[in-house]
């Protein structure tokens, strides 16, 4: 299997304060043969998911730059 991802460090006064990883699993699931409609499934809960994020909120809320 191959996927690609990003990790994300926040430092606070020197040490690692946060930590976070992201992959794209739709390709990982595709690859492990994952029957589309589950994959749809998984899809709309991850986007639930981050689209409820305090700050996926509070970086919407923001609206459009002009």
């Amino acid at each position: 299997m191959v996927i690609d991802g990003t990790s994300r460090f926040r430092l606070r006064d020197g040490p690692i304060a946060e930590y976070r990883e992201s992959v794209n699993g739709g390709v990982a699931m595709a690859q492990l043969g994952v029957p589309p409609e589950r994959m749809a499934k998984a899809f709309d809960r991850w986007s639930d998911w981050l689209k409820a994020r305090p700050e996926t909120v509070a970086f919407l809320a923001r609206g459009k730059a002009k």
